[in-house]
């Protein structure tokens, strides 16, 4: 159950790009193309045209998610060593207790942030996989 709650989000998450990514077009006056009766867009030719849109606006997603990622590591990684520090001061008497939980609960939400996003790039890939 759990997985098909995962593509269900993912699912939805990309109708939201693609429909947000057409809100000037709903809006604008449209002229009627003058062309002739071959040339109009076969049902195959709009959904290859969607299945790439959604493909190229997953991956673009995908990218953000990695930089977001890397951020991500690096918050954690200051905080791992913030941590280790602060036992050290603590195991020296210099500071309280409640300092070095207090940054331990900053590393653990880093932590499932970080989880996070790797999980919503695992969504991506099986998203594009599938499509594909």
């Amino acid at each position: 159950m759990n997985g098909s709650v995962g593509k269900y989000r993912i699912c939805l998450a990309l109708l939201v790009l693609v429909c947000l990514s057409f809100p000037a077009a709903a809006q604008q006056r449209r002229q009627k193309p003058v062309s002739q009766p071959s040339a109009s867009p076969t049902p195959r030719t709009e959904a290859s045209e969607s299945r790439a849109n959604l493909i190229a606006k997953t991956k673009a997603y995908r990218e953000s998610l990695e930089v977001v990622q890397k951020l991500q590591k690096r918050e954690e990684e200051r905080l791992t060593g913030l941590v280790a520090m602060r036992r050290d001061l603590l195991d020296a008497g210099i500071i309280a207790k409640r300092e070095v939980d207090e940054t331990q609960t900053q590393l653990d939400a880093a932590t499932q942030q970080l989880s996070e996003t790797s999980r919503q790039i695992g969504e991506a890939d099986e998203l594009v996989n599938a499509v594909e």
